[in-house]
């Protein structure tokens, strides 16, 4: 029989702390005061946990008395009935020591590059947790274990989990780095160890001219926050600025190492705001655009984020707005001449050179 559940020990894995980026492109262009932005983020403890309760695909802990463990900053956001309760009559134990790297938004890939690998990253890396099986959520891995191998995670050491309830004989936990971003240096490392596993196919980063080979990061097949007129808005910015060679990048099907390879050789970005833009991550000097609902530039939310990750890795970032609101669905349509005026300007004002 297992002993008592309890908390074995904790230890502080991340200090908080904060830093400024600068965002000089984005202040030049909309006429902005602040030309930085503040990225922070808190301190972090990692858990021991004996003896306790898994439940469902989110991975949601509980105590043999049916208190939740609840540590994460994205627990505050997450619906009760998206918590499954145990029940340990029908309990699975698990003897084998467990990394736990499920939990919010898992299913993901935006959420879990962003949330869920820098929890792995916190914890040392996959050789620092070797002698642990890491679990993630159940009907995923086909593209989890691509993208935790691409970080040098073997693919032996992921165990899937499933709907019902373990019961965890050690567990190791880590929660979210922060509501948003995680800090700085585990996205650094992250896209280190990424464009090193690409350099070894012949990967080169950068491009020496905008026109040379931008992409237009397309969101056409995704069931929300689309651009309704997608098709004509590329086709126009391709007549009007690039001469038909905008290359427009759909990520549905598309290997993790393509993607990877697109993104860090591409000279320009551009693209509405979703979980594609999360592979800018592997640009560096490469003007990011994105295409935002509404009048003026959000100061938080994920579209906030998706510029702090492109500043991170030095990309200059730009969000330019529809002037237009979104519909039920989060859908929008921004408008050609409008779009053309912005990219006019911006190519002539401040990447002319």
């Amino acid at each position: 029989m297992p002993s008592a559940p309890h908390l074995s020990k904790s230890c502080v894995v991340q200090e908080a702390g904060r830093i400024f980026l600068p965002n000089r492109l984005e202040a030049a262009f909309h006429g902005l005061e602040d030309e930085s932005v503040e990225y922070s983020w808190p301190e972090t403890l990692a858990y021991q946990l004996k003896n306790v309760f898994v439940t469902g695909d989110q991975g949601s802990i509980f105590f043999s008395n049916g208190s939740l463990f609840s540590v994460c900053p994205t627990r505050t956001k997450q619906y009760p009935r998206k918590v499954r309760r145990p029940i340990s009559i029908l309990a699975r134990r698990v003897k084998a020591p467990i990394f736990h790297l499920t939990g919010r938004n898992f299913e993901n890939r935006g959420h879990f590059t962003l949330n869920h690998l820098p929890r792995l990253a916190a914890a040392g890396g996959a050789g620092a947790v070797a002698d642990r099986r890491i679990l993630t959520a159940p009907g995923h891995s086909h593209w989890q274990r691509e993208l935790l191998g691409l970080f040098g995670c073997p693919s032996d050491l992921i165990t899937e989990g499933g709907h019902g309830t373990y019961l965890v004989d050690d567990l190791l936990y880590i929660p979210q780095l922060a509501g948003g971003l995680a800090p700085p240096k585990y996205y650094q490392d992250l896209r280190a160890a990424a464009l090193n596993r690409i350099s070894d196919l012949g990967c080169s980063a950068g491009a020496p001219r905008l026109s040379s080979n931008p992409i237009y990061v397309s969101r056409a097949d995704a069931p929300n926050r689309r651009i309704l007129n997608e098709a004509a808005l590329v086709a126009s910015l391709n007549q009007q600025f690039f001469g038909g060679r905008l290359r427009i990048v759909t990520l549905r099907g598309m290997a993790l190492a393509d993607q990877v390879r697109t993104f860090a050789k591409a000279s320009l970005i551009i693209g509405p705001m979703g979980q594609g833009m999360t592979n800018v991550l592997f640009a560096s000097g490469v003007p990011v655009v994105i295409l935002d609902p509404g009048h003026e530039p959000s100061p938080g939310g994920w579209s906030a984020c998706f510029r702090d990750l492109a500043l991170l890795s030095e990309n200059p970032c730009l969000r330019l707005l529809s002037g237009t609101e979104e519909d039920g669905g989060k859908n929008y349509e921004f408008p050609e001449v409008r779009l053309n005026l912005m990219m006019s300007r911006l190519l002539r004002e401040f990447l002319s050179h």
